[in-house]
């Protein structure tokens, strides 16, 4: 909702100059540095293997002019005669007579025309076939490394004339020393390439051709020589991409804008990350050199501690002075062997610096590796730039901002290194750093310069259980039920060996923590026990423990242990707060050890889910047997980490509105759940671990990292520390977690030192997004749409600070502030310190507090916090510059354009999500004795029930899929809450879960059954690699509701409009048949025997002869242990516990069912009994279709 203003004004130079004591950033727009959507489709958009991004502008003509000064088609008449005079004569004489058009196509599209006529023969003679007439484009190179390039394009038209006609493909190529691009020195011979004639049909030209080093611009020529008529069309340029051993990219920021920037008279440092290409047995790598050329003004301080920087060589490349700077790789040759992917944590990081001024137009930088002489990767470029010196003028007090580094990517030898990176860290205003090994000189150096809190991260210190060194003795070992591959698991210890502080923990444990945190102020752990939930410890000693916890008679808990305390079962319950007992029992034990081997400032610092510490229900459902609130009142801190806002960059972007709001949102609720659980000095202080980058380059934006540090701090954490940072961000990043530093120090006193203040409402005044409507369902279901523009209070000594946080990253917002609760009659100014500014009437500097409380209009930029001061005014008081109403209403219409642009795509955005995931028209159906009535599952679910008899069935449009099956009144299916189910559509390559609602495109009445078909089209966000995929289920009931087929059918719909392209799909049904759970069993052949399968409490897998390769696949994804099982026959019959009712399963096609996956833990009711098969390629315009069939026997 905004308020409508009475007119609207386009401002031109005239107006700015109105408010010429307003200046140009005074009101800055703000948005993001990024533009993920547009890199993300430039990277993404359908190409074939190896071949690069598209160099052509405007390939198709469907423009009609480049927004760029190059770019642009341009059509031109020449006359090619040795004797000069003659040919200026000639080309006087035909001006106008070639035709240059873009025309309409009758089959459609566009192209670009050439005409020359007959009557060039009149006028030129023989001379005709040295008239040329040609499409020309100059085009901006993205690099300067050259290499080989394709071109191709349509054409088609017809010649005539007694003279030769003749086409030629032209490419002039030079570099970027002229004023203009074509006056640049060349960097080699043109390329001069003969096509053949035109004929009535279109024909595809093709030519591969060596772009010289150092080329900048290149003009791409399409010409004919003589008379005819030509149309060209989809004239493409791209680099042909080796398949090289290995590919390097500068880390991460080569997947964003290819660009690094430094600040000057700044450290900074660049991360290079390489991956294997080819099978590892094609692959040795002996002593591999990382080569990095760097303008000679950006220096190579060092090499992280573990490479080796072998030399830093002077060059000059196109004229320019450079430095080749070589580094060892021989220390990790064995990694890109080791890891399928980007190795993204032993990255190869190197100290740079520079003292460039901003304005420095610096020339790109160069990577590539080599081995023994050998290149092994492509030479990759990127751009340099230099932002200004990041400075910060004060220091917050309070809360502290900080980092975590996770790993060794910024250890740097050299007491000069280290000093020059600590200064600049504790210039950031750093107060917190989270690393991993750090040498005494390196502590120091942090240490003077600020750093008041540095705790490490053990990997043998994690996970509830992973605790200590490794050759445990027998009683130290965790004892879990059932067998599993989790390298938590196999390394756990057991809870009793810890908190009675047995021998291990004595000569092991304690020696452990001695040796890696001397120095260090506490220890900081990832906490997240999930894989042990259900599990145990099932030892001896921990069922000792469990009978005095109990008091339960021991001989009944020695009779029934481990099985009763199993999920469901006799002592589940009490069982599952003993371990909660427990875990509590061990983590204060670790706290004592770390406080006794540290300073003690931080203590043990458990970094556990946030959704564990909130009231939500579904949150807490995680923690049963390790709840905050059995231990965290003895801690100094806790970590709720995340909620995270990143994109996934090795994926498609999708945008996803108000996503840094889910950070405020949580903030929020912890500080609701912490505030109400935890009183006085039994308050564990919050730390937040905002996202920074994660995982295979899980990136976000610097704005977004200030958003997120700032919404912890407005909600009362003690502290932040992004996660991961830098690891390869270049120094815009940094300047933004200066900038949340910044604004914490200028505010945290009323923040900390004083009372929360209610009295505050923001309401947007200029064109604004709708509301968002989920914020976090799966925890908060019940939370009502949240507002993007979020307006918090503190009262600290009269005074009242307002923070006004714009969650909307695309656009500004122009939004009234009102306050209730003041004196109406006192004057009161309006002030933002961190601007130096304060906002008045146009013949007063004050308002009245019954003004405030109508309304003060002020502006917010896109993705930012901003703050205001209101306080008694004061005479002769200099509150820095004022800004009246006429200020903010001029730049308010300066902006309303793009703003209102902004909001409408908004408008159109929400309308088709909100066309995605439109009701279905159900209403009852009935045949014969089977009935069908439309229901409401959770959370709203549409489903439908299916009765006949006993018999009872329950379809839900969330993921299409059988949610109850009752049998003669027995349930057969485990829908966990109406989530999951029987039948569900998923994926195994690549790994996805459809769960949104299907639509109903038919639902009717078929022999004596009823059947309906939906369909669900896969999203981008749902899934990037099955985007186009459109999945349509087909369930028919028969008439005793005893049988259901389902039948899947997988559509490719990418089309030319969206460009073809084959998708490559694993598809299985997710299945949780409850029976297997209850003591029922399965039945299955191999060989035309049949056996007979039992809950194990394992993951297993049956495989089908055809799947070996497949087969391998999935025990990766279901973390299979055992080899597989064999079968023959795509069924399998399921028992009841009491053996009087049967179900048989049946897939189609046979050919390409591959077998039955069980994902199994003890935590879950039933295990799953997927069906899977092997892959497929559906090709555009095509599907694939598959089947599953249950029938009751009995």
């Amino acid at each position: 909702m905004f308020l409508k203003w009475n007119k609207l004004v386009i401002f031109g130079l005239l107006a700015f100059l109105s408010s010429s004591r307003i200046m140009a950033d005074e009101f800055e727009p703000g948005g993001v540095s990024f533009d993920f959507q547009k890199i993300s489709d430039q990277r993404f958009k359908n190409k074939p293997k190896n071949i690069g991004e598209n160099l052509v502008t405007n390939a198709d003509f469907s423009m009609e002019k480049s927004e760029h000064l190059y770019g642009n088609w341009a059509g031109h008449t020449g006359v090619h005669l040795r004797d000069t005079v003659l040919g200026a004569k000639l080309r006087e004489t035909i001006e106008g007579l070639v035709i240059y058009k873009i025309v309409d196509l009758p089959e459609g599209g566009r192209a670009a025309y050439i005409k020359k006529p007959l009557e060039l023969e009149n006028i030129c003679a023989e001379n005709t076939v040295s008239v040329s007439g040609k499409w020309a484009q100059l085009i901006k190179m993205p690099d300067t490394t050259g290499g080989c390039y394709s071109v191709n394009f349509k054409y088609k038209g017809a010649v005539f004339g007694k003279f030769y006609t003749s086409c030629y493909l032209i490419v002039t190529f030079r570099d970027n020393s002229g004023k203009t691009p074509t006056r640049g020195i060349g960097t080699g011979k043109p390329k001069i390439i003969k096509y053949s004639r035109p004929k009535q049909d279109w024909q595809t030209f093709t030519a591969d051709f060596e772009i010289p080093v150092n080329t900048s611009w290149l003009e791409l020529i399409l010409r004919i020589d003589g008379t005819g008529e030509i149309y060209f069309s989809d004239v493409q340029l791209q680099k042909n991409i080796q398949d090289m051993p290995l590919s390097i990219c500068l880390a991460p920021m080569s997947f964003m804008d290819n660009t690094f920037c430094l600040s000057q008279n700044d450290p900074a440092i660049m991360v290079f990350a390489w991956r294997r290409n080819l099978p590892k047995d094609k692959i040795e790598l002996k002593q591999p050199v990382l080569y990095v050329e760097l303008p000679e003004s950006v220096q190579v301080k060092a090499a992280r501690d573990g490479l080796k920087l072998i030399s830093s060589e002077p060059k000059t490349v196109g004229g320019k002075a450079y430095k080749l700077h070589k580094i060892d790789l021989s220390s990790v040759r064995e990694r890109p062997l080791q890891i399928e992917d980007y190795d993204t944590y032993l990255v190869h990081s190197l100290l740079v610096f520079t003292s460039d001024a901003p304005s420095t137009v610096l020339p790109n930088g160069f990577c590539w590796v080599s081995d023994g002489g050998k290149q092994l990767t492509n030479k990759e470029s990127f751009q340099l730039k230099v932002i200004p010196q990041i400075k910060l003028s004060a220091k917050s007090d309070i809360f502290m901002n900080g980092f975590f580094t996770n790993g060794s990517y910024m250890n740097f030898s050299g007491t000069e290194n280290k000093e020059l990176l600590g200064r600049f860290i504790g210039n950031m205003g750093t107060a917190w750093i989270v690393l991993g090994k750090c040498d005494p000189e390196m502590m120091g150096v942090y240490r003077r310069n600020g750093i008041k809190i540095i705790t490490p991260q053990l990997f043998l210190v994690a996970n509830g259980y992973r605790i200590g060194p490794k050759n445990k003795p027998e009683y130290a070992q965790f004892k879990p039920l059932g067998k599993s591959k989790n390298a938590n698991l196999i390394n756990g210890t057991c809870p009793v060996a810890i908190y009675t502080e047995s021998e291990y923990f004595k000569k092991s444990v304690l020696p452990y923590l001695e040796s890696n945190l001397k120095g260090f102020d506490g220890l900081w752990a990832n906490w997240e026990p999930y894989m042990f939930n259900g599990m145990g410890c099932f030892c001896d000693n921990c069922r000792d423990e469990f009978i005095k916890y109990s008091k339960l008679p021991p001989e009944e808990v020695k009779a029934t242990w481990p099985n009763e305390m199993t999920i469901g079962k006799k002592y589940y319950d009490i069982c599952t707060r003993f371990r909660s007992y427990q875990h509590a029992l061990l983590v204060k034990t670790i706290d004592r050890a770390v406080n006794s081997v540290t300073t003690g400032k931080a203590g043990f610092i458990p970094g556990v889910a946030w959704c564990i510490m909130t009231d939500s229900k579904n949150g807490r459902a995680f923690c049963k047997e390790h709840d905050p609130l059995d231990y965290a009142s003895s801690f100094k801190y806790i970590n709720p980490w995340g909620p995270y806002s990143f994109w996934l960059s090795q994926k498609p972007y999708s945008y996803t509105k108000g996503f840094n709001l889910y950070t405020f949102v949580v903030a929020q609720k912890v500080r609701e759940f912490t505030d109400k659980n935890f009183i006085g000095s039994d308050k564990p202080k919050l730390q937040a671990l905002p996202h920074g980058i994660q995982g295979d380059f899980w990136v976000t934006q610097p704005e977004s990292i200030t958003m997120d540090i700032i919404s912890f701090f407005l909600n009362r954490f003690d502290a932040s520390t992004t996660y991961t940072f830098p690891r390869g961000y270049d120094n815009r990043y940094w300047a933004a977690q200066a900038e949340a530093s910044r604004l914490i120090a200028e505010y945290e006193k009323y923040v900390f030192k004083g009372n929360c203040f209610d009295g505050f409402a923001s309401l947007p005044v200029t064109p604004y997004p709708a509301p968002v409507k989920k914020v976090q369902q799966k925890f908060f279901p019940e939370m009502h749409p949240v507002d993007m523009l979020q307006a918090t209070g503190f009262k600290l000594d009269g005074k009242y600070l307002a923070a006004v946080g714009n969650f909307w990253e695309k656009g500004d917002v122009f939004f009234k502030l009102s306050v209730k609760g003041l004196d109406k009659d006192i004057r009161y100014v309006l002030v933002q310190p961190d601007k130096k500014r304060y906002f008045a009437g146009e013949k007063s500097a004050y308002f009245t507090g019954d003004e405030l409380e109508k309304g003060v209009l002020l502006h917010a930029g896109a993705l930012r916090w901003v703050f205001f001061v209101i306080k008694p005014f004061k005479e002769k008081t200099d509150y820095g510059r004022k800004i009246t109403l006429s200020d903010v209403t001029a730049a308010m219409e300066r902006h309303l354009p793009e703003i209102t642009k902004a909001a409408d795509i908004e408008k159109k955005n929400d309308a088709a999500e909100e066309a995605e995931n439109q009701k279905s028209e159900l209403k009852p159906l009935s045949n014969g004795k089977l009935s069908c009535t439309p229901v409401n599952g959770n959370e709203g679910e549409q489903q439908l029930k299916f009765t006949s008899g006993d018999n009872e069935l329950l379809l839900g449009l969330n993921g299409m899929c059988i949610k109850s099956w009752k049998i003669n009144k027995n349930e057969f299916v485990f829908s966990d809450n109406g989530k999951l189910g029987l039948g569900l559509p998923a994926f195994w390559q690549p790994p996805a879960m459809i769960m949104a609602p299907y639509h109903v495109k038919k639902f009717e009445t078929v022999g004596t059954g009823i059947m309906i078909v939906a369909e669900r089209p896969v999203t981008v966000k749902e899934s990037a690699p099955l985007e186009y995929i459109t999945v349509r289920q087909k369930i028919g009931i028969n008439s005793d509701c005893s049988a259901v087929r389902i039948e899947t059918e997988l559509l490719n719909t990418s089309s030319d409009e969206t460009g073809p392209r084959d998708i490559t799909v694993g598809f299985r049904y997710h299945n949780i048949p409850l029976w297997i759970g209850d003591g029922g069993s399965v039945v299955m052949k191999n060989n035309g025997k049949e056996f007979v399968f039992k809950r194990k409490f394992e993951r297993i897998l049956f495989a089908m002869p055809q799947a070996a390769a497949s087969a391998e696949k999935i025990k990766k994804l279901f973390e299979v242990g055992n080899p597989e099982i064999g079968i023959t026959e795509p069924e399998a019959v399921f028992v009841s516990k009491d053996n009087k009712t049967a179900v048989k399963m049946k897939l189609t096609p046979a050919s390409a069912f591959a077998g039955f996956a069980v994902w199994d833990t003890p935590t879950l009711k039933s295990p799953t009994f997927e069906a899977f098969f092997t892959p497929v390629t559906i090709k555009s315009q095509q599907s694939a279709k598959f089947s599953m069939s249950l029938m009751q026997e009995n």
